[in-house]
């Protein structure tokens, strides 16, 4: 008669146990020593001192453990969402009580071939009743019914078993093969620049090791053409790299105060000789040994003057930035050979920030303002080994 009483207390309700009752008992139940951080095998959830350590899924927290920060027992939340529910189906707490191979059910199974008494003694275990007549038959159908499954997958496990250790055998022969394909290293070389000009009016001044240092006029924003005659056959990739000096602000490489710089645009005007007009070389795969946040290497290549490469924070050093070039003519593809005393043009266009901004020691050519030191090299040989330097 009062069934449905949910007010007076008149009778007790089925409720969801708390969180540390429940895990427990997922591991009573099933016979698995409980693992808990800080505390050894077999402790029990209560026993957890702080609050905030938690279990592999977040079982704690999603079963309303309370936080203890006051002292209302609002804190604990006794509900039972999708969340929970999930967990509990294939959730790492009642998988790893499951899986372990010392619980009580592989030990039951091990002393015991008669699927029906199998079956009783988890009822016992889990419900703490012996199953009905349907429920035993029921139960005992879905483990038998397993069988074949089970067949099946020591089938597939050995299959595997088998491919990888075929791929163990291999691997010694798949090495040597993939050593030897790293001992095409590129050839990287300088590259003279027989011109570098800046249309801010910075005056760039040769140095002793063939980069080129920056000086005098300082302007927000910077395009710098440099010309770079090559008798090269053929090259397959350009690296730009800016160096540190100790005549720029905090060591740059950049010309900001801080050292950085922003690289907005580098591109590659190929100039053969008897040719009229320059062909524009499309870059493709730029790699960079550092990339400041939001300031990407690919920044540089993507046509837009809005965006660029930067390096904050790793101001005060030297950085490296490699494209490869495309076909000199329609379409993107491996390096085309160029003609003997050939120019190509790089030019970059940089601008100085508090931000991003620093010095370069160019590879064929580039496009950066906010050049400060710059020098040129060309890698002649295989497109794939080009990429010496990584983002």
């Amino acid at each position: 008669w009062n069934q449905d009483d949910d007010t007076n207390y008149s009778h007790a309700v089925a409720r969801r146990l708390p969180a540390e009752v429940l895990f427990d008992a997922i591991h009573q139940a099933t016979g698995s020593a409980s693992r808990l951080p800080g505390l050894p095998a077999g402790a029990r959830a209560a026993m957890l001192l702080d609050s905030t350590q938690d279990v592999p899924g977040g079982f704690f927290q999603l079963f309303g453990k309370p936080p203890r920060e006051s002292a209302c027992e609002c804190e604990r939340s006794g509900s039972l969402m999708l969340g929970p529910v999930l967990n509990l189906v294939n959730g790492p707490v009642v998988g790893e009580a499951i899986r372990d191979n010392s619980n009580r059910l592989a030990t039951l199974l091990a002393k015991n071939k008669d699927t029906g008494a199998v079956v009783e003694e988890i009822f016992l275990a889990t419900m703490s009743r012996l199953p009905s007549a349907q429920e035993k038959a029921d139960a005992t159908k879905i483990i038998n019914d397993s069988r074949s499954e089970f067949a099946a997958m020591l089938v597939d496990k050995k299959r595997r078993q088998e491919l990888f250790a075929a791929h163990q055998k291999a691997v010694d022969a798949r090495q040597a093969t993939w050593e030897a394909g790293y001992r095409n290293a590129p050839t990287w070389g300088v590259v003279a620049p027989s011109a570098v000009v800046s249309q801010g009016k910075a005056t760039f001044t040769k140095q002793a090791d063939g980069s080129w240092l920056a000086s005098g006029t300082n302007p927000d924003r910077d395009v710098v053409k440099i010309t770079l005659p090559t008798t090269e056959k053929a090259f397959t990739a350009l690296r730009l790299e800016v160096l540190e000096d100790a005549t720029l602000g905090a060591k740059g490489p950049g010309r900001a105060l801080n050292g950085n710089f922003v690289l907005n645009e580098f591109a590659l005007d190929f100039h053969a000789d008897g040719e009229k007009k320059p062909v524009r070389v499309p870059l493709t795969r730029p790699l960079a040994d550092f990339s400041q946040d939001t300031f990407g290497i690919a920044n540089a290549i993507d046509n837009n003057p809005a965006t660029g490469w930067a390096v904050a924070p790793q101001l005060g050093r030297s950085h490296t930035r490699t494209a490869k070039p495309g076909y000199v003519g329609q379409g993107y593809g491996k390096a085309r050979a160029l003609h003997p005393h050939a120019d190509a043009e790089l030019r970059h266009h940089a601008h100085h920030r508090q931000v991003p901004h620093r010095n370069h020691h160019g590879e064929a050519a580039s496009e950066s303002g906010d050049a400060t030191r710059a020098g040129s090299q060309v890698s002649g040989n295989r497109p794939r080994d080009a990429n010496s330097s990584h983002e």
